[in-house]
Parts: C-alpha cells; sequence; structure tokens
C-alpha cells in the first residue's frame, strides 16, 4: 500500500516537474553554479517556490557534490510536492556529505516523506507540519503546464495516453546484432545505442532511463533487423516499425523492426540508423502519431532527407516527451490488478475531452490517408478513430481496405474484430477472432479475446478448448492472472 500511494503521488507531481526541466534544458552555460544557486535561495526565501526548482535544479546539476545545493533542490521540490523527487535529492546529501549538518536534516526529511505517505492511506490522523500543506496556485500551475511548443495531441492513440511508468524506470532495451541478415553494417548498433542515449539525455530530471539487456526476452523494447518490413505498402518504402504489446490497460513491451536496406539495396549511413532509430524509439515511448513539421523526428517521412544536417531531437519533440510523461497514463505497464487514473483532471485541463482529442486525431488520420493511401497502416489508424467514435460503418470500411493492402497486417483484422462485435454481429467477430488466433497460435492475448468473447455469447464448450489449447502451446498462459481467472469462471459454471 505504501508502494502504491509512493506511486500515486509521484504522478501526481509530474506535471509541477516538467516546468524547470524545460528551463534546464537551455540554461546559459556561461552562468557558474553559484549564480543559480543564490538566485534559488534568494526565489525559496519570496515563496517563488517555482523559480527556486529550476534554479536549484540547475546548480545541483552543475555541481554534484554540493551537499548544500542538493539539500536546498530537496526543500524546493518539497514545496511543489514533488516528494518521491525530493527523496532521492535527500539521499544524495547523504551520500554526498554523510555527516554533515544537511545530512541529518536530509534524514529528517526523508522520514517526514514516508509519514506523508502514510497520512495519504489514512494511517496517521491529524498531521501537519512545514512544507507539506496547501495546494498549488493558480500562477503556479500555469506555470507548470507552460512547457513550450509541442505536437503532444498528435502523441495520442484513440485519445488514450500510452507510455512506461516512470516509477520502473529504466526501460530494459535490447538491440540485436544481426551479423546474419542481409545488409546489416556493424556500425548500426553504435547509431541505435546513440538514438537511446539522445532521448535519455535529452528529457532530463531522469525522466526516462534505458538500461541494456542481453535477451529479448528480458526486454521491454525489443529491436530488429530485418531485409526490409513485411507490409504490403505498393511502392512505398517502410524503414521502420514499431508496435506495441499490449493487454488491455497493461503494455507489456514494444518491437521495433528497422530494415537494413533503403529501396535501392545500399545500406543505411550511419546518420541514416541514428534518425532511423531516434523515430522509431519515439513510437516506443509512447508517441504513437507523427509530427506535421518536417523539422521534428517525428515527422512521418523518416527524415532522410536532414540526416546530412546532423538530424537530431528538435525543442518540440523534447517537450512533446517530456509533457507525455507528465500526464495520467491510460496505457503503461501497470502491475496486473493495477488499476489506471480515470477521468483525469490533469490530462482534461492539458488535452481538453476525450471526444475534442479524437476529433484532432480524425483529422491527422484523414491527412495521413491522403498522403500514404497504399499504406494499411494509415486505413487501420482512421478505422480506429472512426471506431472510437462510434461510426462503426465507417470503420469497417477502412480497415476493410487495410486488410485488402495487407491480409497480413493483424492489427488491422483484430480492430475489425471489435468493430463487428460493436455492432452485434456475431459470427463475422468471431471469425475474424479465431483468424488471429488461427495465425498466430502463441499469441496468449488473440485467444483471451475469442475465449471471453465465446464466454460472453455463451460459447462455453468452444471458449475453454481456445484456453486449453493457448495453455498448451505457450507455458506463459498458465501464469496469465487473465487467463486464469476466465479459465476458473468457466470451471465453475
Amino acid at each position: 500500500m505504501l508502494e502504491y500511494a509512493q506511486k500515486t503521488i509521484a504522478r501526481q507531481g509530474m506535471a509541477v516537474l516538467a516546468a524547470f526541466m524545460f528551463v534546464l534544458l537551455f540554461a546559459n552555460p556561461c552562468f557558474a553554479y553559484h549564480n543559480y544557486y543564490e538566485l534559488g535561495k534568494k526565489a525559496y526565501s519570496e515563496g517563488d517556490y517555482v523559480k527556486a526548482g529550476r534554479y536549484l535544479g540547475i546548480a545541483a546539476k552543475r555541481a554534484p557534490n554540493h551537499a548544500k545545493c542538493h539539500y536546498y533542490y530537496a526543500q524546493a521540490l518539497i514545496k511543489l510536492e514533488l516528494y518521491d523527487w525530493a527523496q532521492r535529492e535527500y539521499e544524495r546529501v547523504i551520500e554526498i556529505a554523510p555527516k554533515s549538518r544537511e545530512a541529518a536534516y536530509a534524514a529528517r526529511g526523508i522520514a517526514n516523506i514516508e509519514q506523508y505517505y502514510l497520512a495519504r492511506l489514512g494511517k496517521l490522523d491529524n498531521l501537519s507540519y512545514s512544507g507539506y500543506s496547501g495546494g498549488k496556485t493558480a500562477e503556479q500551475k500555469s506555470k507548470i503546464l507552460s512547457v513550450g511548443e509541442n505536437y503532444i495531441q498528435n502523441a495520442l492513440e484513440n485519445g488514450l495516453i500510452t507510455r512506461w511508468n516512470t516509477n520502473k524506470m529504466p526501460i530494459k532495451l535490447f538491440i540485436e546484432r544481426a551479423t546474419d541478415v542481409p545488409g546489416y553494417q556493424n556500425y548500426y548498433y553504435a547509431s541505435i545505442k546513440r538514438a537511446s542515449d539522445d532521448w535519455e539525455k535529452g528529457v532530463m530530471g531522469g525522466l526516462i532511463k534505458f538500461v541494456l539487456v542481453d535477451s529479448p526476452e528480458k526486454a521491454d523494447i525489443k529491436l530488429f533487423f530485418v531485409v526490409k518490413i513485411d507490409l504490403a505498402t505498393g511502392n512505398k518504402y517502410i524503414p521502420g516499425i514499431a508496435t506495441p504489446k499490449t493487454m488491455q490497460n497493461r503494455l507489456l513491451s514494444y518491437e521495433i523492426k528497422l530494415a537494413t536496406q533503403k529501396p535501392d539495396g545500399h545500406p543505411l549511413s550511419a546518420n541514416e540508423m541514428h534518425a532511423l532509430a531516434l523515430h522509431e524509439f519515439g513510437h516506443a515511448l509512447g508517441i504513437r502519431g507523427h509530427s506535421s513539421k518536417v523539422t521534428d523526428i517525428m515527422y512521418p517521412e523518416g527524415n532522410f532527407n536532414l540526416v546530412s544536417k546532423g538530424m537530431k531531437l528538435s525543442e518540440r519533440d523534447i517537450n512533446t516527451i517530456t509533457l507525455l510523461y507528465t500526464l495520467d497514463a491510460d496505457i503503461s505497464n501497470f502491475d496486473e490488478g493495477e488499476i489506471p487514473v480515470k477521468n483525469s483532471e490533469r490530462n482534461e485541463k492539458l488535452l481538453g475531452s476525450t471526444e475534442q482529442r479524437l476529433n484532432n486525431e480524425l483529422k491527422e488520420a484523414l491527412d495521413y490517408t491522403e498522403k500514404y493511401p497504399d499504406v494499411a497502416l494509415s486505413w487501420t489508424q482512421l478505422g480506429t478513430v472512426y471506431f472510437n467514435l462510434k461510426e462503426y460503418e465507417k470503420a469497417v470500411s477502412c480497415l476493410q481496405k487495410a486488410i485488402k493492402i495487407d491480409p497480413s497486417y493483424l492489427h488491422a483484422r483484430e480492430k475489425l474484430a471489435f468493430t463487428y462485435k460493436e455492432m452485434g454481429n456475431f459470427e463475422i467477430a468471431s471469425e475474424h477472432l479465431k483468424k488471429l488466433t488461427e495465425i498466430e497460435p502463441d499469441n496468449i492475448n488473440f485467444s483471451y479475446n475469442y475465449a471471453l468473447y465465446l464466454t460472453e455469447n455463451k460459447r462455453y464448450q468452444e471458449a475453454r478448448q481456445v484456453l486449453d489449447a493457448i495453455m498448451r502451446r505457450n507455458p506463459e498462459a498458465k501464469n496469465n492472472q487473465s487467463i486464469m481467472k476466465l479459465n476458473d469462471y468457466l470451471n465453475k459454471l
């Protein structure tokens, strides 16, 4: 329970962090750390804790072994109700100068934070001490939300926020060394590692962290190489694709595939692979759509026309991902049974209502299909938006076009099945759900959805057969909570 409270408080505080993280990115390099330190202390004494946090954060970054910098930074974070972040700074003080007066104060601060979490759980009554009372003023909130120009509306899919849980950093990353894949170059690995480092360093404050792992089974993001992307997209060259694996509101993993060759058969240069990896990592971090500005790394063309100029993350790219990671997630690597924040006031204040978000997505999807009419992904995205707007006939038309372009594009077939389900057409919905389990018989998600649909329609024996089959084929299914619950339900009938 204490851990859950800490996660909840952390989510509520991330919006504040965005305000001064942006300032950290563009702080004057000629300004010595002690100038920022003094400015921060002055702002703190005047009660301007947002400004204090900005200046002291810069000072602490530039003087990593200055105990007082970290202590005052922690104090400012406490005033901003960023308790989890403050605790890290207190711990840093103790690490730097364990016998100092600041270390003693820091230890007391950590104890107070733990008491605060317990109080939020209702375990302590009448808790009242300096630094933990009162909410943020309207002026503070307006500063918090000012993260600069961004394209956050295009980062959503189905009006939902998808991102990794900041409390579970680092993200485990596997990069394949595909020496047996035609066209693979040894420098590709370094280009991709540089891209992950760029995202990590671009977003200040430790919001995003990566750690390399040695097998895809251990990874959150798995990156593989192929000669070409296996999508039937006419003459359209697809250099990379990032595909999420989800179970209801849980983000299980992301798979990135990168092409080793350009259409002419030549390998990508180090800069081209770097730009491509930057783009696909952006998707895997949660930017589900694209930017409309060619100077952003998330522009849909892959930016190969700009790599000679040293393509890198733009200010808008950084602002968008920073803002995304201050929003309450709808889909994330939640623990099983963990419930996302519903009707988030923060999300609605920043992004508008769900209907407004979907209308923005519809405009983008229409533009995308006009630009790429021969790409299955385009029609799938448009069909998905129509599905969420409950315009099911239009959704069916778009999704059927996607499947005609690429019969192997399973996301389109899955969405088509759910569309027919909402329309009450059991036979066609069941046909598509069954087809998915035949194409990928080891896919737990496909089998669960098919078995659940059969159960809802009182086809219990067939549902049992589907669950028995997936548990035979994939040992992980026996430990999957959703599979186990459905199986228990069927066994009790």
